[in-house]
C-alpha cells in the first residue's frame, strides 16, 4: 500500500513538473519596436474632404513585407516596414481601384524574422474582415479612427457627422443609443457629406 501511494505521489509530481514547465514557453527572440504618433484631429466632414480614397471593402490578401527608407535626419536614415493589403471593394465612395479591381491599403503592423513593429493605438488589418477606410494619397488611413471594422453589417464608431440635416441627426442619435450603426446608414452619411 505504501509503495502504491509513493508511486502515485511520484507520478503526480512528475506530471505536475511536466505541465508547469511545458506552460513556461520560452520568450520570443524577436525585438518589439513600439511606436507612437500624434494624429491630426479631423471632423467627419474634414476627413471626407482630406481623404484621397474612401472605401468599404473586404481584406482579401497581403503582400510580403516591404520596406522603404525614411530620413528625418540627414546623418541617419531609418527603414519603415509595412505590407500592402488588398481590399475587394464592396463600395468605393472616393478614389480609384487598382487595375485588378482591388484597393491597396498599407498596414504598418508587421513582423519580420527579427522584429515586431507595432504602433500604439493601431490594429493590424485582418484578412477576411470588412472595413471602411479613409485613406491618404499614400494608401494609409488618415488616423487609426478612420480604419473602421464592419461586423455583421454594422459599424461601431464615434466618428460621426457634425451637426447637419435631419438624416445625419438620426444617424448620430441611432449610433449614440446603441453604439452601433448599420453600414448602409454610415455610408449614406459619408455620401451626404461629400
Amino acid at each position: 500500500m505504501k509503495r502504491s501511494v509513493r508511486v502515485l505521489f511520484v507520478l503526480c509530481l512528475s506530471v505536475s513538473i511536466f505541465v508547469f514547465s511545458g506552460c513556461n514557453i520560452a520568450p520570443n527572440d524577436k525585438t518589439v519596436i513600439l511606436g507612437s504618433a500624434l494624429w491630426p484631429n479631423y471632423t467627419f466632414e474634414e476627413a471626407i474632404a482630406e481623404a484621397e480614397t474612401i472605401v468599404y471593402g473586404k481584406a482579401v490578401s497581403k503582400s510580403g513585407i516591404m520596406e522603404h527608407e525614411i530620413s528625418l535626419n540627414p546623418e541617419r536614415s531609418d527603414k519603415e516596414y509595412y505590407c500592402e493589403v488588398y481590399l475587394e471593394p464592396i463600395e468605393l465612395l472616393k478614389g480609384e481601384e487598382n487595375e485588378d479591381g482591388t484597393v491597396t491599403v498599407l498596414d504598418f503592423e508587421v513582423e519580420t524574422d527579427t522584429h515586431v513593429y507595432h504602433t500604439e493605438g493601431v490594429e493590424p488589418v485582418i484578412l477576411g474582415q470588412e472595413y471602411i477606410f479613409f485613406m491618404n494619397e499614400h494608401g494609409s488611413f488618415l488616423t487609426p479612427q478612420m480604419m473602421i471594422p464592419v461586423e455583421s453589417g454594422t459599424v461601431e464608431t464615434n466618428f460621426l457627422p457634425e451637426i447637419g440635416n435631419a438624416d445625419n441627426s438620426e444617424v448620430k442619435r441611432n449610433a449614440k443609443q446603441s453604439g452601433k450603426l448599420s453600414v448602409e446608414k454610415y455610408l449614406s452619411a459619408i455620401e451626404e457629406a461629400m
